[in-house]
């Protein structure tokens, strides 16, 4: 009902219930085993691919949306050992064909700030250590679906609060 309140009667409607559907069983699967499927990622390749054109995405805005936060997540696991799990990576550089460099930000922005939420109510807490591990896939799937969503009304409201 969502995908339809938000985008209407279009193929861009059942896009996004296909995404919305790839994202809530990722979530499920990354809270209960911290590992997201590679059959998930290459279904989430194929829809974001499609979403692409939909949308009339640049390739290249396509293009750097898939290296501008996985790159980075790359470099991380080299200098910080099991940082990001090799799912949550290719989540990243899929959902970045889809989202452009711009929303591939805000989605990764908006992963940070829930896991990191929660990550500080389990150390206050104490329901976990400094050492700890917790699935970052459902903080991303969450950023990614808002960043799809409502991404461009999300940055214009951001931009507006600077001047």
């Amino acid at each position: 009902m969502f995908c339809f309140y938000r985008f209407g009667f279009s193929i861009e409607t059942i896009l996004m219930f296909v995404i919305a559907m790839i994202l809530l069983a990722i979530t499920m699967i990354d809270f209960d085993t911290m590992i997201i499927p590679d059959g998930l990622n290459i279904a989430m390749l194929l829809v974001s691919i499609v979403l692409m054109y939909v949308r009339h995405m640049s390739l290249l805005e396509s293009i750097i949306g898939m290296f501008c936060i996985s790159v980075p997540m790359i470099l991380l696991n080299v200098l910080i050992a099991e940082s990001f799990g090799g799912g949550d990576i290719k989540l990243m550089f899929v959902s970045g064909i889809a989202l452009g460099w711009k929303y591939s930000l805000l989605a990764a922005f908006i992963g940070i700030l829930l896991v990191g939420s929660y990550s500080i109510y389990l150390l206050v807490s104490k329901k976990i250590n400094k050492k700890g591990h917790i699935a970052f896939g459902p903080y991303l799937s969450i950023g990614i679906f808002i960043a799809l969503s409502y991404g461009s009304e999300i940055i214009s409201w951001y931009l507006n609060l600077m001047m």
